[in-house]
This record gives C-alpha cells, structure tokens and sequence, in this order.
C-alpha cells in the first residue's frame, strides 16, 4: 500500500516543519505550503489524501482555502487546525466539509491520532452538525446496523394490524417505537392511546382500561369510557405490561383473542377495532417460568418482537443524538468539543437514551459560550472516563505546548543521530545554526548542555 499524501497549510514555519516532522515520522509523505493560495494551486495539480489546514492565516483564510481544496477535489480530508477561544468558527468549516478539528497547541499523539482515524477505511465525519433524514426515523435517532434493522422491522410492523411486543431496557425508546408503528400503519388517522400498566393498581387499571357503568364500585358515580374504547380504529399502547396481575392478563387475553371486552359493572360485550402494542422492560420468558405471566398471553402478544439496544451497544450513534437534543433543545449554535464528546461515547449510560436527552438538557442550561467542553459534563461521566484513562479524579491529561513537543522533537532527533548535530538538523529540517540555537536555549533552562559527538 502507498504512503498517505498529506499537505500542511500554515503560515507558521516552526509548526509546518514540526507537524512534517511527526508525521513523517509516523509513517506518510508529507509536504508543506506557507498560505491558502499555494493549497489551492498544489490540490489543482496533484491529489493528497489529507490536508491540515490552519484556520487561520493571512491572505486566503482557512474557511475559503478549504471551499477551493474541496472543489479542487471532494475525496481530499481536511482537518482544520484552530485555537482555543475560536471553536464557534469551527462549525462553518465543519459544514464546509471539514473531516474534524484540532486544537492549538497540540497534544502530538491525539493529532497522529486524529490523521489516522481520518485516513482508515472506515473515516467517517467525527460530529455531524445536523441529522440527516436517512438517521431519523419518526423522531427515533440512529446510523447503526442494530438501528437500521429496527426502522425496517417497523415498516413490516406497520404494514400489518398484527400484535407488537416491543422489549428493552428502560429509557431506549420502547414509546417511539409505538408511536412509529402507529404513525406508519394504515391506522395513523386514528387516536394513538398510552398507558403504563405499573402506574394503577389492578382494580383502578381495570377501570381504565376497559372501562365501568354507573355504581359498579362504591365511587362510580357515572359511566367512564375506558382507554380501549378511546382508541376506537387506532392503536393502544400497553406500556409496562410486564406488571399486569393474572385477573387483568386474562381480560387482555380474550380481548386479544376475540377483540371483546366488557366495561367493569356490565354484562355488555363491546368490540374493539383496535391494534395492541405491547412494550416491557422485563424478560417475560422468565416471568413465565416465575409464574408471574401467562405462556398462552405472552405467544398472543409476540407475534411481531422488537428488541431495541441499550445505548452502550449503539455508541455510535451517540453523535447524532447529542445533535438531536441540541436542535430540541434550541441550542442550534451549541458545539460538542471532542474530549466531550468521546467521554460521553465511552460512558455506560443506564438510563440509555433518556439519560442521554436529560444531560444534554442540563448542560445546555449550565454551560456558557457555545461549546461545549468535558468540564461542562455531570460529574459521573467526567470521573468515568478520567478512572478509564488511569487518572486520578484531579488530574487532567496534560496537553504538550508547541515549544514543548518541538523541544522533544529535537532530543529524539538527537538520539537518534548519536548525538550529531548535523545529522539532527538534516532529519529535522533545519540549519545546524538554528538546533544549536535551540540546545542553548534549553541548556538555558533546564541547565543541561548538549555536546556534538
């Protein structure tokens, strides 16, 4: 395979050489231009694989030589490099389509990072500014395979009047999904009717459910219409119906059976044109070998089984759930910055999506300026990841300055050199006089001296 091509945009020569000289080192052919209008001449003439670009520069500024590498050729990855304090110009670039962003100064082992991940086979853009119609699906949000299967299981759902049993772990979804259904079938003109089984107790539940006549229990001073006939040529979702007691599972059952129910306190048999979606949280399987739900109930509702995944099994489509919630949340100018943005990635979340939704809620109300950085998240993601990446829950991880990581550059050159200067200023692409320059310096303030061999 050939070495990766990648151009340097920037009009600072102690960073063009220092970022050629790394990546170089990591293994791509590497060259440098000083200004926006020698990248737009190069990429005219000849294809690189990725571009880092400084955002800004004199002359052509970044945004604009970004447009011209694009048009120059689409295939190109730019990664855009700013400082801090200019994140909110970053979204133009993103939308411009920029791959990502780093920031200066410059951690040197995240940018390598960063250039690789851009350049494997599976690059896609870090953080989407929008949601696409194709990842949203009747307000359900998701890229993933596992998602993908699951708009297509709705569609077939849809499609039919069969039974659904929607299964999950609190907080991913289960009520979306119904509401899809619904919205989909040929039933989306009709009421959609929600309610959560574990909310009543069995006496008040069967009440609502099906309805009573006047005097059928001491405080049925009138006829109430229960949920079943409100819904009348719709769809009724069964929420928590893992929670229902055997008197109530078998009223569902000859109401599933025979679409009959009667009202509580009458001998009147009332049909039903309606379409029952059933959602759980719990494995009903094991209910059944617990004795605590009917085998012959369970078969009536499983006849179209959806299984949504927790959120950890889906981190991919975190990125555009966070964007989901930002628009939600009116937040339409607010930016995830990407140590953020990977935390919440790596983070378990055991409220899954509806945790999701209520954090990226808190830290829109508590953050200022319009990014969003991994100070501004709940202190359980930020100690969460911190205990990850083997820190203590004080430290942060510490961001090498350009004149750090070119102080280290020139000492492995060194090294490597066995100490000839010459040979270290020609792997770095500098004059002898300037490393010399450079030792003393250091040997200024470390107190170490350097000597040629």
């Amino acid at each position: 395979m050939p070495q990766p091509q990648i151009l340097i945009v920037d009009d600072d020569a102690s960073a063009r050489r220092l970022l050629s000289f790394v990546l170089t080192d990591a293994g791509y052919r590497t060259q440098t231009v000083t200004n926006g209008y020698e990248a737009d001449r190069i990429t005219q003439n000849q294809f690189f694989d990725l571009v880092l670009l400084d955002k800004k520069m004199l002359g052509l500024d970044g945004i604009e030589t970004l447009k011209r590498i694009k048009r120059n050729n689409k295939e190109t990855i730019v990664i855009i490099m700013t400082a801090y304090g200019t994140i909110r110009s970053v979204v133009e670039a993103m939308k411009e389509g920029a791959y990502d962003y780093i920031t200066k100064p410059f951690d040197m082992d995240e940018m390598v990072a960063t250039v690789r991940d851009a350049l494997s086979e599976e690059a896609a853009p870090a953080m989407p500014l929008s949601i696409s119609d194709e990842y949203c699906f009747e307000g359900i949000v998701g890229k993933s395979s596992v998602m993908r299967t699951i708009f297509q299981l709705i569609e077939k759902a849809a499609a039919t009047d069969s039974t659904v049993l929607i299964q999950g772990e609190t907080g991913t979804g289960k009520e979306l999904v119904a509401r899809a259904i619904h919205q989909r079938s040929s039933r989306k003109k009709k009421p959609f009717v929600s309610i959560s089984c574990a909310a009543l107790p069995e006496n008040l539940l069967e009440s609502e459910l099906f309805g009573h006549v006047k005097g059928a229990f001491t405080s049925a001073i009138k006829d109430r219409v229960g949920r079943i006939e409100q819904a009348e040529g719709g769809s009724v979702l069964l929420d928590e119906i893992g929670e229902i007691s055997p008197a109530i599972q078998v009223k569902l059952m000859r109401l599933l059976q025979n679409k009959e129910y009667e009202k509580v306190g009458s001998s009147q048999t009332r049909k039903a044109d309606i379409r029952i979606i059933a959602a759980t949280n719990k494995n009903l399987k094991k209910e059944i070998e617990a004795g605590n739900f009917r085998e012959d109930l369970f078969y009536r509702l499983n006849v179209i089984p959806i299984e949504l995944p927790p959120l950890r099994e889906r981190v991919e489509d975190i990125p555009h759930l966070v964007y989901h919630f930002l628009k939600i949340s009116n937040a339409h100018n607010k930016y995830i910055s990407k140590d953020a943005m990977q935390a919440l990635q790596n983070y378990s979340w055991p409220g899954n999506v509806r945790e999701l939704e209520n954090i990226i809620e808190r830290v829109v109300s508590l953050s200022s300026g319009d990014e969003i950085r991994f100070d501004d998240l709940p202190e359980e993601i930020k100690r969460k990841e911190k205990f990850r990446k083997g820190q203590k829950s004080d430290e942060l991880e510490e961001t090498l300055t350009l004149k750090e990581a070119e102080r280290r550059l020139i000492l492995r050159a060194l090294e490597r050199s066995g100490g000839n200067q010459t040979k270290a200023a020609q792997a770095l692409g500098i004059s002898r006089g300037t490393l010399i320059n450079k030792l003393k310096e250091y040997a200024e303030e470390t107190g170490e001296v350097k000597r040629e061999t």
